[in-house]
């Protein structure tokens, strides 16, 4: 996702991703994935999800990528 500063980008992805503070919700529309609807799985589930078919690079990528490798591995 790419978009101007302050867009709400981040905020975006970690709802997206189920990482909403407690106090956040999402409270219309649904987040689909390949086709499945994943914004009211369980915890459980959606931890399944995370890191293996979704992810998040934060705002700075050289702490969550590392250089030495490709965008592919």
């Amino acid at each position: 996702m790419v978009g101007e500063s302050r867009a709400e980008k981040s905020l975006t992805g970690v709802a997206v991703i189920g990482l909403l503070e407690p106090l956040g919700r999402v409270v219309g529309g649904e987040i689909q994935l390949n086709g499945e609807r994943i914004d009211n799985l369980p915890k459980k589930a959606m931890r399944k999800i995370r890191g293996r078919r979704i992810g998040m690079v934060f705002q700075d990528p050289l702490t969550s990528l590392n250089p030495l490798f490709t965008v592919g591995d």
